[in-house]
């Protein structure tokens, strides 16, 4: 990703290279476009003089995005949560109408083969976690429902962490990082959210 400043706005250029399937950039470019057409707090593609999207550095694939203000948190309050929670429901339901799907790359059929490639690393530091994460895929595996239809799911985020939000004190100005996106259950994202953004408990005076 690179910052570029013109004397009428900032952007940001991305050059994809390995983590995204080139195949699927219409699809984020598309779906970003959408949000910010629902005014959504993300960037906003910008077209090249033929009204396209993707464009090509060196034989490799790259957008102009719109820059978007704002800071990464290191602490999280109640606040700051709140935020996420409304933005993330605001997205959910603004993307309803969306026509085009991509599924899961991450869901949990792909769990246990990244897994296994971590065990496999020589520098492996948490250990100790294996035979904990191990159990808990099995215990995944066997009780993960065989009647889905009932359960929510349409186009969510899936990688919402604290790098992939921007705030202006208490105010979220932005969410970015849209290349994990795809159709799985809102309960993944919430899931995801959980797992990041709600480590700390912070008093009534926002002490730890």
């Amino acid at each position: 990703n690179y910052k570029i400043k013109t004397s009428k706005n900032n952007y940001i250029l991305t050059i994809f290279e390995k983590r995204v399937n080139e195949s699927e950039l219409p699809f984020f470019i598309a779906l970003q476009k959408h949000l910010f057409e629902k005014n959504i707090n993300c960037p906003e593609p910008i077209a090249n003089k033929s009204n396209e999207f993707i464009n090509k550095i060196v034989g490799k694939k790259c957008v102009i995005m719109s820059f978007l203000e704002g800071d990464k948190l290191d602490i999280v309050s109640p606040k700051h949560c709140y935020e996420v929670g409304y933005h993330l429901a605001k997205m959910h339901y603004s993307l309803k109408d969306f026509g085009m799907i991509r599924q899961n790359s991450l869901n949990h059929s792909q769990w246990k083969g990244i897994f296994d490639k971590c065990k496999l690393s020589k520098n492996l530091k948490d250990e100790h976690l294996i035979d904990i994460i191990e159990r808990e895929l099995f215990f995944l595996k066997e009780k993960w429902p065989n009647n889905i239809a009932n359960i929510p799911k349409g186009i969510i985020h899936a990688d919402l962490f604290k790098d992939n939000v921007f705030f202006d004190n208490y105010k979220c100005t932005g969410i970015i990082d849209f290349y994990f996106a795809c159709v799985d259950f809102y309960i993944y994202d919430l899931a995801i959210c959980i797992n990041d953004w709600c480590f700390d408990k912070i008093d009534s005076e926002g002490k730890f």
